[in-house]
């Protein structure tokens, strides 16, 4: 048969243009990469750890390394709001290194480079690694790792005997903590679940998948209920306004919220009613609860395919009202405030007052404001006004905390990352954060204008909902630490920028330039390493003095100065090491060390204090405790009745070292 226009002919694919294989394969791929790096720094810990953060960014970097030296990455070309997002947490990562030269610890300023590195890292690999045709893959990775989550969360509470909460069981609290070890860390994320429940639910291609998205949503709010996080509360109601935001189909997301909020409802009650699941002192009544939760799941479910079959998707409203709905609700808002004004006030004058909630925990939690947030805040505040344009140093606020806070409360982290970032790097590092976040919110909102398809629509909004939780959860407390949280939000918010970028030719990089990204890419991962070795050595050096093995630790504390020579926590294990061995001029020139790298941590001061009351120093020991006490006048370790200063004065009263039993370590 002839054919002369050619339309018999097998199509000839233009240069780089993807084999539908390949497609598929990179789309999986991003899919596994997304879901098991979420939910390996989820299920350690949450990722608060630095030895897990540092290997998992260390990784990133590698992958991007490799990628650019063999010349797979870029592929895809980046917008100038990428360039912007990228161009942010350069800056921010800059002005970290910079900051060594007056920070209070250079320790802690380079755990804290390290982390912008391994945020940093993974936006580079979002927009390097993806485009338009392979990013939904990653995004559904995310989004699944999103949801999978609170469903451990809540077993851990129904089924205490397959699932430890180590936190609550601790501490003897109530407050679901599971697998994040962190109560507010748990509320985040399930906040974030149930925004990407509700926009997938509403928003998806096939009435399967809204059916199952939306059937998660009652799990996810349960998982924030069981935190007893007030804000945990009001980041819910964040995840609902921005996910019918994002949504296409607004009306749906809408009367799907609705529908899930009752069945989330019948969840919240049935576990309420059961003392043990509210209080974490048992699991009675757990099979009620999960049948509630099955309930839930069936209501939201046949509501995700009813409003789907009903057509629902189809209804709009013109611009003419929805400007006139987008006013009324503003003058809505505006008459409710004014309304309650009386109660905002009362509420506001309980979140400034420094005492805890009055109701030991559960849902008495919600019945007032009352706490120390406000206190932190402040101090962190007057951290920011006593140097504006530099700051304190990064990961110096403990620091300042113990020296200038009024709450008996520890505070590492100024539980707020803005507040937090302007007191450590002043305000050009306030301003470079929030380009970094901004970029990334500004190029995902491109993407999501440039969507057509429903399951483009779908994935992307569901991580721009996400990124949006995290941005208000990041305002209150330290949602940047939690490297699970942190990853999940920003990665996601990179994959769903990623999906507005067209594809890049191979090779479009010169031989040279990509050999000096590849060599950067190297270098930021190498940031990783000296930590990463060092924690790892001090940590199996303190085992090792746990299990009276003192020439075992001081080697081990050896190759951790070795690895991070400018730290003071290896020269202060070496020194405890060196101390159980009895060389006690040695210990002590190890704590002077440490406290050279940290003057301002009252630890080593109080190290030192126990070295040389064992030499025999009375006025040595007295001048160091002094210094402690100056450094941190509210610790409890440094009151005179403490057993550690009790053992102090044993030593110093018996003439030095023969005195029993030896003091423990310094806290």
């Amino acid at each position: 048969m002839d054919d002369p226009g050619g339309r018999l002919a097998p199509r000839r694919r233009r240069r780089g243009e993807e084999t539908p294989g390949r497609l598929q394969a990179r789309r999986a791929a991003g899919f596994l990469f997304a879901l098991v790096l979420t939910l390996l720094l989820a299920f350690n810990g949450g990722g608060y750890d630095v030895v897990i953060r540092h290997q998992v960014s260390l990784a990133v970097w590698a992958v991007i390394a490799l990628g650019l030296g063999i010349g797979v990455l870029p592929r895809a070309k980046l917008t100038p709001a990428c360039w912007v997002a990228l161009g942010g947490f350069a800056a921010l990562a800059g002005l970290t290194l910079l900051s060594h030269v007056w920070t209070e610890s250079d320790e802690r300023t380079t755990e804290e480079l390290a982390r912008v590195l391994q945020y940093m890292g993974l936006v580079v690999l979002a927009y390097l690694a993806l485009n338009r045709y392979t990013w939904r893959g990653a995004a559904m990775g995310f989004a699944t790792a999103a949801l999978v989550v609170p469903f451990f969360a809540v077993g851990a509470r129904l089924f205490p005997d397959l699932l430890t909460d180590h936190v609550a069981a601790a501490f003897g609290i109530d407050r679901l903590s599971y697998p994040l070890d962190y109560w507010n860390g748990v509320a985040c994320w399930g906040a974030m679940a149930a925004g990407v429940g509700l926009v997938l639910g509403s928003n998806s291609s096939r009435s399967s998948i809204r059916a199952a998205a939306l059937a998660t949503v009652p799990v996810a709010v349960l998982s924030v209920y069981l935190t007893y996080s007030r804000f945990g509360v009001a980041a819910l109601a964040v995840a609902a306004i921005a996910a019918v935001a994002v949504s296409k189909h607004r009306w749906t997301a809408g009367g799907n919220g609705l529908i899930a909020g009752a069945g989330c409802g019948l969840a919240i009650l049935v576990a309420h009613s059961h003392d043990q699941i509210a209080h974490a002192t048992g699991n009675a009544g757990a099979g009620t609860v999960v049948l509630a939760l099955v309930a839930a799941g069936v209501l939201c479910a046949g509501a995700a395919v009813a409003t789907f079959r009903a057509g629902l998707d189809r209804v709009r409203m013109d611009v003419g009202t929805a400007r006139v709905a987008l006013v009324a609700s503003i003058v809505g808002a505006l008459l409710v405030a004014g309304a309650l004004h009386g109660p905002l006030n009362r509420a506001w004058d309980q979140f400034k007052n420094d005492k805890p909630p009055a109701a030991a925990g559960g849902t008495g939690r919600f019945a007032t404001l009352g706490g120390t947030r406000y206190t932190v805040w402040t101090t962190a505040v007057h951290a920011f006004k006593s140097d504006p344009w530099r700051g304190i140093g990064p990961g110096a606020f403990e620091f300042y905390w113990d020296k200038h806070g009024k709450g008996r409360e520890f505070a590492r982290d100024a539980h707020s990352l803005y507040i937090e970032e302007a007191a450590e790097l002043g305000i050009p590092g306030l301003i470079a954060l929030l380009v970094a976040l901004g970029g990334l919110l500004w190029a995902a909102i491109q993407a999501r204008m440039r969507w057509r398809r429903r399951r483009e629509i779908a994935a992307g909004s569901a991580l721009i909902a996400v990124f949006v939780v995290f941005l208000a959860y990041a305002g209150i407390d330290w949602m940047w630490e939690l490297g699970a949280i942190g990853t999940l939000a920003i990665g996601g918010g990179a994959v769903a920028g990623a999906g507005g970028l067209d594809r890049a030719e191979r090779w479009q990089l010169g031989r040279w330039t990509r050999s000096a990204m590849a060599v950067a890419a190297l270098l930021a991962g190498a940031v990783q390493v000296p930590g990463l070795i060092s924690t790892e050595r001090t940590r199996a050096g303190e085992s090792a003095l746990a299990r009276g093995d003192a020439a075992r630790a001081k080697d081990l504390a050896d190759q951790a100065i070795t690895a991070e020579d400018w730290a003071a926590s290896p020269y202060a294990a070496r020194a405890e090491a060196v101390e159980r061995i009895g060389n006690l001029a040695e210990a002590k020139r190890d704590a002077q060390q440490a406290i050279d790298r940290e003057p301002d941590n009252w630890r080593n001061h109080l190290l030192l204090a126990r070295i040389e009351a064992e030499q025999g120093d009375r006025p040595g020991a007295l001048g160091q405790i002094a210094v402690a006490r100056r450094l941190a006048p509210r610790i409890p370790y440094l009151v005179s009745f403490s057993p550690y200063m009790q053992q102090i004065d044993s030593l110093l009263g018996s003439g030095g070292k023969a005195a029993t039993p030896r003091p423990s370590a310094a806290p």
